[in-house]
């Protein structure tokens, strides 16, 4: 494992789309003011460029150029858990663009060359009259330019998957399927990577009870969002009771098959873990079905 020697958290990362031995990279900062003042938070997200050996070699603060976007009064500003999804996007949580203190998730729009922040777009489910709940964790399975959406994981009891309208930010169901059965848990997206050699996509999760982590799993989908199989349960780092991890992305290396996972430790330190690709496929029970 490598550690990144840069201040942050919530390290999502992706191939550079013009240096192919570097990497893009999007890390999170927050700073804290009063509990007696709003906002009590601030989020500040970098984009930075990571070399071979994952050390930094550019950081730039991203900034929102003419959004033309309404910051909502809330606790907690700017974007929260970015997640790169090329160069031209990247998903975050934010609770500044809606009056109800709710979580919720929006596809941005960014210029990598410096980091502008171009359009922030909420995303809906269920529509404008569906009750509003905290959305947190989408994950990014496709990206169909050509249609202008984005098929994503949008929750896993049950498993649903949506297409979403990268322009106005609604989604459409494609996929419901009871596959897991929760005791007091809770599931959470981590990454997800296309796997073009096996037709399948590789998703890391993590298993929270009352707010507290409990443990990960490797799961795979075949390219119709069908389930395949799942890993016994892991973690990233030796269990102690308080550690909490959070893997952001999943990047592969297609010629020697290795597998690079970005993981935050207790939102304080992000470490970048190798694997043999075909490992961590050895892990995964196939579903007999």
């Amino acid at each position: 494992k490598t550690k990144i020697d840069f201040e942050g958290f919530n390290m999502s990362m992706l191939p550079h789309p013009e240096r192919p031995t570097h990497f893009l990279a999007t890390i999170r900062q927050v700073e804290h003011y009063s509990h007696e003042s709003y906002p009590q938070a601030y989020n500040r997200t970098f984009l930075l460029e990571l070399d071979s050996l994952f050390r930094v070699v550019e950081a730039n603060e991203m900034k929102e150029g003419a959004t033309s976007r309404k910051i909502h009064r809330s606790y907690s500003i700017g974007l929260e858990d970015c997640r790169l999804v090329n160069e031209h996007f990247m998903t975050a949580v934010t609770l500044d663009t809606n009056d109800d203190w709710l979580p919720e998730m929006s596809l941005c729009n960014i210029t990598h060359q410096n980091g502008e922040i171009t359009k922030v777009q909420p995303l809906h489910f269920g529509g404008d009259e569906a009750e509003k709940f905290a959305e947190k964790n989408w994950l990014v399975l496709k990206y169909m330019e050509r249609n202008g959406s984005i098929h994503l994981i949008h929750s896993y009891d049950p498993l649903r998957i949506v297409s979403v309208d990268i322009n106005n930010g609604y989604s459409s169901l494609i996929s419901m399927k009871r596959i897991f059965h929760l005791n007091g848990c809770e599931i959470h997206g981590g990454a997800c990577i296309y796997l073009s050699h096996k037709k399948q996509y590789l998703v890391a999760v993590r298993v929270v009870q009352h707010h507290k982590y409990m443990f990960s799993h490797w799961i795979l989908l075949n390219d119709l969002y069908t389930y395949v199989g799942i890993s016994e349960r892991f973690y990233f780092e030796p269990y102690t009771e308080k550690k909490y991890e959070m893997c952001m992305s999943l990047t592969l290396n297609e010629t020697n098959k290795k597998l690079f996972a970005s993981v935050s430790i207790d939102d304080t330190d992000v470490y970048v873990y190798e694997y043999m690709l075909e490992d961590i496929l050895n892990m995964i029970g196939r579903d007999k079905k």
